[in-house]
């Protein structure tokens, strides 16, 4: 057995033995150094290769839970409002508003929506109190979805009108 000075600690170097359960190959894949171990629960060559193998398989992790997500979204959940229109002011007093505008806010006013949360409707509830999606005051852009996503939220007073699934919304009233 052959003795080394690491870290400035005496450290025995035992031969390569392919044969002994002591033999391992570091499963970095960017490393792959066959060694021998003391401890018999290790199985990197040293602590940075440990440290950055499983750094680099938590980045991979998320990087594809965040992709997952994005299809999630593009596939099972229909954009509803994916033309941008130009956004407009709109305040109940203003007399030029159009008339359906001014029909909705007058709609979502008489609703009693959850303060904290909002309320789910779906589209034929939504339908039933004769709300008109078409028309609104205007549209933003979710800012937290990756930007090759095209999904918006309308916006009516201090209405805010999410589409959480093909049938259900989520409505807001912001203070």
């Amino acid at each position: 057995m052959e003795r080394k000075i690491h870290n400035n600690e005496i450290v025995d170097i035992a031969p390569l033995d392919p044969l002994s359960d002591r033999y391992r190959v570091c499963p970095h894949p960017q490393c792959g150094k066959a060694h021998m171990v003391n401890n018999r629960g290790k199985d990197y060559c040293s602590n940075k290769c440990a440290n950055d193998h499983y750094n680099m398989l938590r980045r991979l992790k998320k990087q594809a839970l965040e992709s997952e997500a994005a299809r999630l979204l593009v596939q099972e959940k229909p954009q509803l409002f994916t033309e941008t229109q130009p956004e407009t002011t709109y305040a109940p007093e203003v007399q030029t508003a159009p008339a359906e505008l001014e029909k909705n806010y007058r709609i979502l006013s008489q609703l009693h929506l959850d303060n904290n949360a909002g309320s789910l409707y779906t589209l034929s509830q939504i339908n039933d109190l004769g709300l008109d999606l078409r028309f609104y005051s205007g549209i933003k852009r979710h800012h937290n979805l990756p930007k090759n996503l095209s999904c918006n939220w309308l916006y009516i007073g201090p209405f805010r009108i999410y589409r959480l699934e093909s049938e259900k919304f989520l409505l807001i009233k912001k203070t």
